[in-house]
């Protein structure tokens, strides 16, 4: 389906995580709590707050290294191609939570010609296990031109959860991977790679939209950024990537990128939340929070997308 649009309107929707250890307490996650499907045009007003800028420069001398996906893409390195690729295959995962009026509205990237990956906090709120029902009425919608609006595939077998409730805030398991109605058209999808990147290791970082206190993000693309992984904590799920990524509301479920050793582009995580909004301009800091947060594409992670992308083979 094409084109469509959505308006989004009143606050931020972000939260606070509990004291749960030493080096994850201060996450807020990034989402919108207020959604209008039937909106005219993409309309992303100045409700959306900043969250937190990590002071830590690129590799350009960027302190806010954020951009528009056409304004970075000759000094990122990207091609033209790429670039399109990027477009066809990244943008909004959208629930309007008409049940319980708890909609939502993330980024999402596809892995697959059928299948997206986000955060799972998309399809739940901060209720314990209350879903934004019903998910039958989620969809992803692209940030081509023109864009691609398409149903997600939420029957038995044909998406996998990192958990069946709420997540909590920077939960290693706040994955989701879905299945979508029917392929994208002019979409080629990148693929992962299941192996840890390295401490240290720059990536590039993709959001649907970003705020920023000194310039505005058109909505109708990516925005993208240079940063760099300095921390990877270790669990029973997959690994978290504490990175210094500048990051607001929408960012999550937003897809991280390297190169393989062949020069192509592959995703290795997602954006699951960022240091709380007072820590907006201090430099890197893990003890402190003031860092963001991502799943690797490892462990249960990576099992979930071969799952669902054998289902959706059948």
């Amino acid at each position: 389906m094409n084109g469509g649009s959505i308006d989004l309107l009143n606050g931020s929707g972000n939260r606070f995580a509990p004291n749960r250890s030493r080096w994850i307490s201060v996450f807020a996650v990034l989402a919108l709590t207020t959604i209008s499907t039937s909106a005219a045009q993409l309309n992303l007003r100045s409700m959306i707050v900043q969250a937190n800028v990590v002071s830590d420069t690129d590799q350009f001398g960027n302190t806010d290294g954020r951009g528009s996906l056409t304004e970075k893409a000759s000094e990122l390195g990207l091609s033209d191609a790429e670039v399109g690729r990027i477009r066809a295959t990244s943008g909004y995962v959208i629930c309007p939570g008409t049940t319980y009026k708890n909609p939502s509205i993330m980024s999402a990237s596809m892995l697959g010609n059928r299948m997206i990956v986000t955060a799972l906090h998309a399809f739940f709120d901060d209720d314990p296990g209350r879903r934004r029902d019903p998910l039958s009425e989620c969809y992803f919608r692209n940030q081509a031109d023109p864009a691609e609006i398409v149903a997600l595939d939420l029957e038995e077998g044909r998406y996998r959860f990192g958990k069946d409730v709420s997540p909590d805030t920077g939960d290693a398991l706040d994955y989701a991977v879905v299945g979508l109605k029917d392929q994208v058209a002019g979409a080629q999808p990148f693929s992962y790679d299941s192996d840890e990147v390295e401490e240290g290791t720059w990536v590039l970082e993709l959001a649907a939209h970003q705020k920023s206190p000194t310039r505005t993000f058109p909505g109708d693309q990516p925005v993208i950024q240079q940063c760099r992984v300095r921390d990877i904590l270790r669990g029973n799920g997959p690994s978290l990537y504490i990175a210094d990524c500048d990051a607001s509301p929408l960012g999550s479920g937003g897809p991280m990128l390297t190169r393989n050793s062949d020069g192509e582009l592959v995703v290795r995580g997602i954006l699951i939340a960022t240091g709380k909004q007072t820590l907006n301009g201090q430099p890197y800091d893990l003890p402190s929070g003031s860092a963001s947060y991502f799943i690797s594409t490892t462990g249960s992670f990576a099992a979930a997308i071969e799952e669902v992308g054998a289902s959706l083979e059948r």
